[in-house]
C-alpha cells in the first residue's frame, strides 16, 4: 500500500527544516573572501585570456552574494530583524540591489507566481507567442540590467508605507558606499575586479531565472516552479536556490535545508507532474527547441485556471509522470504541504 505524503513527512521534520542555523552565514564571508582573492590574482595576469577565469570566479561569487541577499528577503539569515535586514543588504551591495525594494517585488511574486498579478511574469506582456519568444530571447541576454530598474521603481510602487521609507534610505546608502570606489579606484582595476565579473553575474542570474519558471504549466504552486538539481558544485555556488520548487513551497526553509526537502518530496512530485531537471544544459537545449516549436500545453484548447496567464508558450515538464492517474495538485498541497508558522516567516 502506497503511503501518502502526509504520512511520510512528519510535522517535526518540517519544523526542523525551518530552523535557522546562523553558523551557515559564515559562507557570506567565504564568498567575499573568494571575490577578493579572485580579484587579486586577476590583476596579476598579463592578458585578457588569462584573466577570464578570474572574471568567471568573481562573477560566480557575486551571484552567490545576491542569492544570500535573497535569503535575507525571506528572513532566513537571522531571527533578529535588524541583523537579517542589514546582513542581506550588505550581500546585495555588490550586485546593486536594494533589499527592501527587492522584497517589495519578490514577495508578491511568491504570492502570485505565474498569475496575472505576478510582477515578474513576462507572459502577461502580450498574447502573441512570436512576440513573447522575441521578448524571452532579449530578456535572456539583457534582462538583468533592466531588472535593476524594475526592482527600484516597481518596488516603490508595490511597497507598503513603511517599506517606502526604507527603499530610498537603502539606495542612498548603496550610492554612498559605491561612490568612493568609482572615485578613488582606477577604472582599469575596478573593471577587472567588479565591472567585468558583474557581466558574468548577470548572465548566471538570467539562466537561473529562466529555469525557475519559464515554460512551466503554472496552474498550481507545484507546477508553476521548476527545480534543477544539477551537481554539488553548482548547488553550492547557487546556495541551493536551484531547488526552486522547494523554495516556493516553503520559503521559510533556509538554503542549506532545501536539498533535504527535495529528497523528502521527490516521490510525490510525479503524482502532480512537476518539472524537475538534472541539468541546466539539458533545460536550455529544450528551451532552444521550444522557441521554434508551436505552442504545446495542457490548456491550449480549454484555457488555464481562473486568474492564471493564458499559456501562450510551450510547457516543458522535465520529468515523465508515473502512471498515477489524475491527481488534484491543490488536494496534494492540502494533504501534504500544510503551511507552518516557520513558513509564514518567509513571506513576511
Amino acid at each position: 500500500m502506497k503511503t501518502t505524503p502526509g504520512e511520510r513527512i512528519s510535522s517535526p521534520t518540517l519544523k526542523e527544516l525551518h530552523q535557522l542555523k546562523p553558523a551557515y552565514n559564515w559562507i557570506i564571508l567565504l564568498f567575499f573572501g573568494l571575490w577578493g582573492l579572485s580579484g587579486f590574482f586577476t590583476l596579476q595576469m598579463p592578458n585578457l585570456w588569462l584573466r577570464l577565469p578570474g572574471y568567471l570566479l568573481s562573477g560566480i561569487v557575486l551571484h552567490a552574494l545576491g542569492i544570500m541577499m535573497h535569503e535575507g528577503v525571506h528572513s532566513n539569515l537571522s531571527k533578529n530583524r535588524s541583523v537579517n535586514r542589514w546582513l542581506g543588504f550588505i550581500c546585495g551591495v555588490p550586485t546593486l540591489l536594494g533589499l527592501s525594494a527587492y522584497k517589495a517585488v519578490h514577495l508578491p511574486h511568491h504570492r502570485w507566481e505565474r498569475m496575472v498579478e505576478d510582477p515578474d511574469e513576462f507572459e502577461n506582456l502580450t498574447g502573441k507567442p512570436p512576440v513573447l519568444k522575441v521578448i524571452l530571447v532579449l530578456w535572456f541576454f539583457i534582462g538583468a540590467y533592466f531588472y535593476l530598474f524594475h526592482i527600484a521603481f516597481t518596488g516603490m510602487k508595490l511597497a507598503s508605507a513603511k517599506e517606502k521609507k526604507k527603499i530610498p534610505q537603502e539606495y542612498a546608502l548603496l550610492i554612498t558606499l559605491m561612490a568612493p570606489a568609482f572615485y578613488f579606484i582606477p577604472f582599469e582595476i575596478l573593471g577587472q575586479v567588479w565591472l567585468f565579473p558583474i557581466l558574468v553575474t548577470a548572465q548566471l542570474a538570467q539562466v537561473r531565472g529562466l529555469a525557475e519558471h519559464a515554460f512551466t504549466a503554472g496552474d498550481s504552486l507545484l507546477t508553476a516552479t521548476r527545480t534543477v538539481t544539477s551537481n554539488r558544485v553548482t548547488s553550492f555556488f547557487m546556495c541551493n536556490l536551484n531547488y526552486h520548487l522547494e523554495h516556493h513551497i516553503y520559503p521559510g526553509v533556509p538554503w542549506y535545508n532545501l536539498p533535504r526537502l527535495h529528497r523528502l518530496f521527490l516521490e510525490d512530485y510525479g503524482k502532480v507532474g512537476v518539472s524537475v531537471y538534472t541539468s541546466y544544459a539539458v533545460y536550455l537545449w529544450q528551451v532552444f527547441k521550444a522557441l521554434f516549436a508551436k505552442v504545446s500545453n495542457p490548456y491550449a484548447q480549454t484555457g488555464p485556471p481562473s486568474g492564471y496567464y493564458r499559456h501562450y508558450m510551450p510547457v516543458l515538464a522535465g520529468i515523465e509522470n508515473p502512471a498515477y492517474g489524475k491527481v488534484d495538485a491543490e488536494q496534494i498541497l492540502k494533504d501534504a504541504f500544510q503551511p507552518t508558522t516557520q513558513n509564514k516567516r518567509g513571506l513576511k
